[in-house]
């Protein structure tokens, strides 16, 4: 996008040498063994995203690549009872250098358990971002990636839930007047991108659905079909969540694709090959997103519930959504 920078919104990622590539993936396999025999609400197969293994602060990890982008740590308030965990942001070099530019904003968001880092340290946000921006001449989205959760395993599928903590409005409201204040000059008022793993796969076609002034495009790694609370049969995850049936179609994404009409919204649908029941759900959201005239692009990658998964979806999402930053999605 010629001119223009980018904000993504995500859920955590950082990049590997291709020796600790291979052991990562290694790593990754194992984790999904032992998840596999535990069983969950996101995936029947492998449940959820296996945690990723400790690696350097993200804020050290970026002031030690010469020539890349910055990243903070940030707390973004809250306007409900929902109390978040620090949020993290990358800037790419694009904003210091050119700074009379505007600037695309993705949001990216975790799943369960899991916290905003989890993309730097399992998802190779930071080295994705910085080749990104590498090969644009400095240029790439910022990513904002706040918390969903509140803790570890908690699990607020980015709603307002029964007990009040309203993390919709947190995601959709708090988090982008907040970017939108401290960089006013740098992103203006276009439309937004999210994108997210497992539960904040989910949340990103939920809340570009129910939002679409906001966001204009989505990213959805590995989400399943509805919102549903971790470990939680589905007639329990009902009651946490909604208040009646009418407020569980209303965050229902099948539901809001076939009784809303939506204008220029941009859907990418990734999962592993041998994520079953994620799968299963993404094959049946992207027909009915063609079905709503949305532009869609599907995408398998080898593998199950895992960050190998997530970091591979990552990469190859950012230079396709980069062709839409920005555009308007309302109708």
């Amino acid at each position: 996008m010629a001119g223009s920078v980018a904000i993504l919104l995500l859920t955590g990622a950082t990049s590997c040498t291709a020796s600790s590539a291979a052991s990562h993936r290694s790593r990754d396999a194992a984790t999904a063994s032992r998840t596999a025999r535990a069983g969950g609400a996101h995936d029947a197969a492998s449940a959820s995203p296996p945690h990723p293994a400790a690696s350097p602060d993200p804020v050290r990890a970026a002031r030690s690549v010469p020539g890349g982008g910055r990243v903070r740590r940030v707390e973004i308030p809250s306007s409900t009872t929902f109390r978040p965990r620090p949020a993290y942001l990358y800037l790419p070099p694009a904003l210091a250098r050119h700074p009379d530019h505007a600037l695309p904003v993705l949001e990216l968001l975790h799943g369960t358990p899991g916290q905003p880092s989890d993309w730097f340290t399992g998802g190779r946000l930071l080295a994705t971002a910085n080749a990104f921006a590498a090969a644009h001449h400095g240029f790439a989205p910022i990513v904002v990636v706040p918390d969903l959760n509140g803790a570890k395993r908690a699990d607020s599928e980015c709603i307002r839930t029964a007990n009040g903590s309203d993390v919709e409005t947190y995601l959709t409201r708090d988090v982008v007047r907040w970017v939108r204040h401290r960089y006013a000059r740098e992103v203006g008022s276009r439309p937004w991108s999210v994108a997210g793993l497992s539960e904040g796969g989910l949340c990103s076609i939920m809340l570009t659905l129910r939002h679409p002034a906001t966001y204009s495009t989505f990213g959805d790694f590995s989400g399943l079909m509805s919102p549903q609370v971790e470990h939680e049969t589905a007639a329990q995850s009902d009651q946490t969540l909604f208040g009646s049936a009418a407020d569980k179609a209303r965050h229902d994404p099948l539901w809001l694709l076939t009784h809303r009409q939506y204008g220029r919204i941009f859907a990418w649908f990734g999962v592993g090959a041998s994520d079953r029941r994620p799968l299963r759900a993404q094959q049946t959201l992207s027909a009915a997103a063609r079905a709503a005239h949305l532009t869609v692009h599907t995408e398998t990658q080898p593998g199950k519930h895992v960050w190998t998964v997530w970091a591979d979806e990552l990469r190859a999402f950012l230079p396709w959504a980069w062709r839409y930053f920005g555009s308007n999605g309302a109708r």
